[in-house]
């Protein structure tokens, strides 16, 4: 498969606090690829550092072949991202904040947002600032995949979903979005959320990817008797103690 996002060798540091340590993967395209790590562990940083949103100290980060720094834009405009907060003028409609998501992404495809939003029982002339948070969450999911993006990224974007929601996107939308040659980063501490949905995981601890691998091979290395859950599998990475 191409490949859509390359990272190698990537650092970054908050003061004298290293986040991130010579961080490399890649992310092909059609590709579910799980970024497993405790709260706290640099996911966040990760993700915005292939955003753009924040420089990072060395490394690079190639995307459809192209870098991506701070200061540069260029293919930007197909990635999406979710984060586990987004922000929204209150004031405004779901229909109203629509049409300005419209004006920045010229990409967004109508009738895929119309379907979403009925699937997610979001009202257009509702004000988004008496949405709840699970709605908004609906909402911000909504507007990411309407952009039929080719990489989207989750930053525990799933959280605040009510469990039959979780399972729906999970198991059903994520996967026809991919279907499609779509690609998915899944950064999350919930680890049994992903079971059977990703085609690979990293495991990032500590500042390092400790695991870089599709989740069966990691399971056939596993003794016959133990049968191995993906929650197990992460646990004897990190420690037991440390997930709890």
């Amino acid at each position: 498969m191409e490949t859509i996002l390359e990272i190698k060798d990537l650092a970054k540091s908050f003061g004298k606090k290293r986040v991130l340590e010579n961080i490399g993967f890649t992310v092909k395209k059609g590709e579910i690829v799980g970024l497993l790590g405790l709260n706290g562990e640099g996911k966040t940083t990760l993700i915005r550092s292939i955003l753009g949103i924040i420089p990072f100290d060395g490394g690079t980060i190639h995307y459809n072949s192209l870098p991506l720094t701070y200061s540069t834009g260029r293919g930007k405009h197909s990635i999406a991202v979710v984060p586990e907060d987004s922000f929204f003028y209150n004031g405004m409609t779901v229909s109203e904040h629509l049409r300005l998501n419209a004006s920045f992404y010229p990409s967004l495809n109508q009738k895929r947002y119309d379907d979403l939003t009925s699937e997610f029982e979001l009202s257009l002339s509702q004000k988004i600032g008496s949405l709840s948070r699970g709605q908004k969450l609906k909402l911000a999911l909504v507007m990411a995949l309407a952009t039929e993006p080719d990489l989207l990224l989750l930053d525990d974007s799933t959280s605040g979903l009510d469990v039959p929601t979780r399972k729906e996107f999970l198991r059903g939308i994520i996967r026809d979005y991919t279907d499609r040659g779509a690609s998915v980063l899944f950064a999350t501490h919930l680890v049994h959320e992903i079971e059977g949905l990703v085609d690979r995981i990293l495991i990032l601890h500590r500042g390092r990817i400790l695991v870089d691998e599709r989740i069966q091979a990691l399971k056939d290395k596993a003794r016959p008797d133990e049968a191995p859950t993906l929650e197990d599998i992460f646990t004897g990475f990190v420690g037991r103690r440390e997930v709890r």
